[in-house]
């Protein structure tokens, strides 16, 4: 069986339990209710060997996968601030996931990042 669908056949439990991650001194600041995370992929089917790999090595930031509606994304981490969440874009950036990018959250609904942003006064 090839490692895809071994990783695939494990579901959930393939990922490290989340881990609290504090990139800079800054990280939670908000009230809590606002945090920011790294989309790391998006994908309606199989998720390509080059990109698990990568996906995995990020899984002790915290790895969030959900589905909906026959797709299955992918985030990391949970910070305070957007510019600490950038910062693990910038490295995810460089390990080869470019169509990464910063999403928001208030209260576990998603939001838009600049109304994130503009609650929060960054």
């Amino acid at each position: 069986m090839n490692e895809a669908a071994t990783i695939a056949q494990q579901g959930p439990n393939v990922f490290a339990k989340e881990a609290p991650v504090t990139v800079g001194a800054s990280s939670n600041t908000n009230n809590g209710n606002i945090v920011f995370r790294v989309q790391v992929g998006a994908y309606r089917q199989e998720v390509p060997l080059s990109d698990v790999k990568i996906i995995l090595s990020l899984s002790n930031l915290g790895l969030d996968v959900q589905q909906n509606e026959g797709l299955t994304t992918y985030t990391v981490g949970r910070y305070g601030t957007y510019n600490d969440a950038k910062q693990v874009l910038d490295r995810v950036k460089g390990q080869g996931l470019n169509g990464a990018f910063v999403v928001s959250f208030e209260n576990g609904k998603k939001i838009e990042v600049q109304e994130a942003l503009r609650k929060l006064g960054q």
